[in-house]
Order: C-alpha cells, then sequence, then structure tokens
C-alpha cells in the first residue's frame, strides 16, 4: 500500500459528507489491491441496503480509522504491512 500526502487548502466536501471536529482536510492517494477495493464496495452497500445513506470509500476509510485510533496497538515486532494487520487485528 502506498500513500502519498498533499494538504488541500479549502478542500470541499461532497454533499452528504461532514466536516471532521473543525481539522484541516488532507488528500491521501491510496493505492489499494481490487479485493480491498471491493470489500469496501461490498461493506458501503450493506449499510445502504439496510437503510443508511449511501457512503463513500472516503468516508468508509474515515471511519475505520477513527474505530483504529480508540484503540491502542502494540507495534512491538512490526516489520512489515502483513505483521501490522496482525498487531491491529489483535488491537481490536
Amino acid at each position: 500500500m502506498g500513500l502519498t500526502t498533499q494538504l488541500r487548502r479549502g478542500a470541499r466536501l461532497r454533499p452528504g459528507e461532514q466536516p471532521l471536529d473543525d481539522q484541516a482536510i488532507e488528500r491521501v492517494q491510496v493505492l489499494l489491491t481490487r479485493g480491498q477495493v471491493d470489500w469496501l464496495d461490498d461493506l458501503a452497500r450493506q449499510v445502504r441496503h439496510v437503510g443508511g445513506k449511501r457512503l463513500r470509500r472516503t468516508q468508509v476509510l474515515r471511519a475505520l480509522l477513527t474505530a483504529m485510533q480508540q484503540r491502542t496497538v502494540q507495534v512491538e515486532g512490526v516489520v512489515d504491512e502483513e505483521s501490522l494487520a496482525e498487531a491491529l487485528t489483535a488491537s481490536m
């Protein structure tokens, strides 16, 4: 997964999106596998199917990050993406 960050001043939210506690919005380009994108889309579809509003991939990713920020992640022994995924899973 590769990341590129670019600060966007005065970034506009799309209709239905809410600002995040007056925080500056940053654009982050994330490279995902097709399976990861399909999972995001499926989760958003499930939310919509049970009567919720349509969620964009960005909103799903922000929700995931917000939820993980509430956890304490033990990073001892993390050396790569796979071991980080294991540490994140263990923190849930």
